[in-house]
C-alpha cells in the first residue's frame, strides 16, 4: 500500500462492516481470553481436541484412499 493511499484510508471514516465479522472477530477474542471459569475453559479445550481427532479421521481416510493400488489392465488368457 502507498503512503498516499495509506493516509487516505487513515483520513476517512470506516465504513460501517469493513470486515465479514461485523466486529465480532475481537469482540470474541477478548471473551476467549477472559473465559472465567475451569468448566468453560474445559469445554472449549475438549472442543479443540475433537476438532483435531476430526481432522485426523479425515487425513487418515484420504491417506487410504491414496494408498490403494487401482488394478490397471485386465487378465486375459492366451491360447
Amino acid at each position: 500500500m502507498s503512503v498516499r493511499r495509506k493516509a487516505a484510508s487513515r483520513n476517512r471514516a470506516p465504513a460501517e462492516s469493513e470486515c465479514l465479522c461485523m466486529g465480532f472477530g475481537p469482540e470474541l477474542a477478548r471473551m476467549l481470553r477472559s473465559l472465567g471459569s475451569d468448566s468453560a475453559k474445559g469445554h472449549f479445550r475438549s472442543a479443540r481436541v475433537e476438532v483435531l481427532r476430526g481432522l485426523r479421521a479425515l487425513i487418515d481416510q484420504r491417506i487410504e484412499t491414496l494408498s490403494k493400488h487401482p488394478r490397471r489392465g485386465t487378465a486375459i488368457e492366451v491360447e
